[in-house]
């Protein structure tokens, strides 16, 4: 009856950890999208242009601290073979995370030999194949970029399993050597702990008798590599230096060490302070286990070489850790838990395990069924992150606005910095790549869409749309068009998709705009139209004009009013004193006696918010202003019901913007009366939606 109950469980676990991984592709596939984010407008499209114009060196350009040489490979493929849209990148972390798992097998069975431990083997082999998946890593495992954090540690891995080898199989000794040497020179063109990986070879290859000739030449190498490294290095201007966090703050250090190499535990206990502390104290066992282990490696009459080789990537993570928190203290200990270091502290924790593993085998094996205990703990502690990998991702929809707008050269500084922080520099960056049409800008629907701009098209359409044109936003310092949101929706009263063009009285485009899948329970406004459905860019010289919406892909149109613009957007920050509305200027307070979600108090201005006890709160607030004043304003992340009114011109209410930050708000207009009266309303009772403004005392 045993063997039947050890081959239940086994198929259980087997299923329990492909719905791990499952989720987990769920998540990747949920999460992808073919625009470059962040460094990819550095590292990845800048870096194709420059070979493109010949430039053969920038195989070797430092990004940040770090040469990504293999990396760059695969971003070179990806834009040369598939057209740059992202779907290989990813596919390649989620096949290294594999190769890190079947490694690490590979490693266990050599720990765990022969039939007597097989279910045993096969269990944890199973685990430590789910825990390289989990969703705590999902930075690394979503982003396309971030390959790399699974090659530097992969290969030294594969590394220190070749000196072993080499050191225990003396018929093939040599070839496991040369294959030890080949993978620690690709290591350093992985990330900058990836220089580690020859020395600590050399230093392996030393403790286990492989011979001086060997060591020799993996010292040679080790010099070598490090030496033509940091030849030329630049060292990153806005990081700290190790130098000065061993000399000032070694405690801190310390600590920064331990939460970066427990940090899967901050996920697993859902962050905040006992996530973190739990981080802390997991690195504190990942730390004294290892010693312990070596210590009893030292002591061995007979040096155990797997064990050896298991501890040095130990000591390789952790020299990981170390150099990374020289770097990185100076942005506080929290950093330690970001999402893209989890992955180096995943692959030490698997190393551990392995180490543990004939311990462990027995121990479990004596306690029979209440080891399940322990199986269903680790699932429990797990598997709630994992189901994380489900949540939308709303961030999708903003960064495709933010390439339309670079595709049509529009400096819109507040969607640009959904991918990348600095807007003058993407629009540099990406001109190149929208003139060759690369990665996003050679795919529908972004491909050509400047080229659309001006052109007559004929009126394709069979029905008529129901459409509402929410927001016309003033986008500063390009004056050459608006951003214009609203919703469309086809006659069955389906929300359209695909893109809308946006053409004048004479069927010539003046204006390009993208749509989002309507998501059940958004916001509606007074037509009971999904609001945001659509967003993008109309020539300024139409707002206030007669537009029609055209649904490509529907084959609707409908035709509307821009409303013009009641503000312009100015800087995000407290800029107090460009403020120049007071107090004395409300002249009605309906629920608006809370503050922002943040308890904002600041010298010299006025809180007044809807945010009272919860988002439920609602209410408006009424001032009387003229024309060129200016006032703070923020919203809750859920801004679809924040709208703001004239009263001289009830029609023009329009939906406020989201603003994280607080934001100026201008009343510049040119169309505004010299005196007016305007009112902020917050009729949202959902999560986020809060509004507030701060004004002079």
């Amino acid at each position: 009856m045993a063997l039947p109950r050890q081959r239940y469980a086994l198929a259980f676990t087997a299923t329990v950890v492909a719905l791990f991984i499952a989720l987990a592709i769920a998540g990747g596939v949920i999460h992808y999208s073919p625009v470059p984010y962040m460094d990819m407008w550095d590292s990845y499209l800048n870096f194709y242009v420059s070979l493109g114009n010949g430039r053969w060196l920038a195989w070797w350009d430092q990004h940040n601290e770090h040469r990504i040489v293999l990396a760059r490979l695969l971003f070179w493929m990806d834009l040369a073979w598939f057209h740059g849209r992202g779907i290989f990148l990813l596919m390649m972390n989620y096949v290294f995370a594999g190769l890190s798992a079947t490694l690490f097998y590979v490693y266990l069975s050599e720990q765990l030999p022969g039939a007597a431990h097989q279910q045993f083997r096969r269990l944890l082999g199973l685990f430590i194949l789910a825990s390289l998946y989990a969703w705590c890593q999902s930075e690394n495992l979503t982003w396309g970029f971030q390959s790399q954090f699974f090659l530097s540690q992969l290969l030294p891995l594969a590394v220190f399993y070749c000196i072993h080898k080499s050191a225990s199989d003396s018929a093939r000794s040599f070839g496991w050597y040369v294959a030890a040497c080949f993978l620690g020179v690709a290591a350093v063109g992985t990330m900058a702990n990836g220089v580690l990986a020859l020395p600590l070879a050399c230093l392996l290859a030393l403790i286990l008798g492989l011979g001086k000739r060997k060591a020799a030449f993996l010292a040679l190498l080790s010099i070598a590599g490090i030496t033509i490294y940091f030849y030329d290095f630049i060292a990153a201007s806005h990081h700290g230096s190790l130098r000065d966090a061993i000399l000032n703050e070694p405690i801190r250090l310390f600590r920064y060490v331990l939460i970066y190499i427990g940090s899967p535990f901050y996920y697993f206990f859902a962050g905040g302070k006992l996530g973190k502390n739990m981080a802390e104290f997991a690195g504190f066992i990942l730390v004294a286990s290892s010693v312990v282990f070596c210590i009893r490696a030292i002591r061995a009459r007979s040096m155990p070489s797997l064990s050896l080789a298991l501890l040095t990537f130990i000591l390789y993570v952790g020299g990981t850790a170390f150099g990374t928190g020289g770097g990185r203290l100076v942005l506080g200990l929290h950093q330690a838990v970001a999402s893209r270091y989890t992955t180096p502290a995943l692959m030490a924790w698997a190393a551990l395990l392995i180490l543990y593993a004939p311990f462990l085998a027995v121990r479990l094996e004596r306690w029979g069924k209440k080891s399940l205990v322990l199986g269903l703990l680790a699932a429990a502690l797990m598997f709630p992150l994992q189901l994380t990998a489900l949540q939308p991702f709303d961030e999708l929809f903003d960064r495709q606005v933010a390439a339309l707008a670079l595709e049509l050269r529009v400096k819109d500084d507040t969607q640009l910095k959904r991918l990348y922080p600095r807007p003058h520099v993407i629009m540099d960056t990406s001109a190149v790549a929208v003139e060759q049409d690369l990665s996003i800008f050679g795919l529908e629907p972004i491909k050509n869409v400047s080229k659309l701009i001006g052109t007559k098209q004929p009126m394709k359409t069979t029905s008529v749309c129901k459409g509402n044109i929410d927001r016309v936003s003033d986008i500063s310092p390009d004056s050459r068009y608006v951003r214009i949101e609203g919703s469309v929706l086809d006659e069955d009263g389906r929300g359209v998709e695909g893109p809308v063009h946006i053409m004048n009285a004479a069927n010539t485009i003046v204006g390009y705009a993208l749509t989002e899948p309507h998501q059940s329970g958004a916001g509606a406004n007074a037509e009971n139209l999904p609001l945001n459905q659509f967003k993008g860019y109309l020539l300024a010289e139409y707002e206030g004009e007669q537009i029609t919406l055209a649904s490509v892909a529907s084959a609707c149109a409908v035709s509307l009013t821009t409303p013009q613009a009641l503000y312009y957007v100015g800087p995000s920050g407290l800029a107090i004193d460009s403020v120049t509305v007071g107090q004395e200027s409300v002249i009605d307070n309906k629920g608006w006696q809370g503050k922002d979600y943040q308890q904002t108090s600041a010298a010299g201005l006025v809180v007044l918010g809807s945010f009272i006890q919860s988002d439920a709160d609602r209410g408006s607030l009424s001032l009387a202003l003229k024309r060129g004043d200016k006032l703070l304003y923020r919203s809750g992340p859920g801004a679809d019901r924040q709208r703001l009114e004239l009263s001289h011109h009830k029609e023009s209410s329009i939906a406020l913007p989201v603003a994280d930050e607080w934001t100026l708000l201008d009343f510049s207009v040119a169309h505004l009366p010299d005196t007016f009266t305007v009112t902020f309303i917050d009729a949202g009772d959902g999560w986020g939606e809060w509004s507030a403004i701060a004004v002079k005392e």
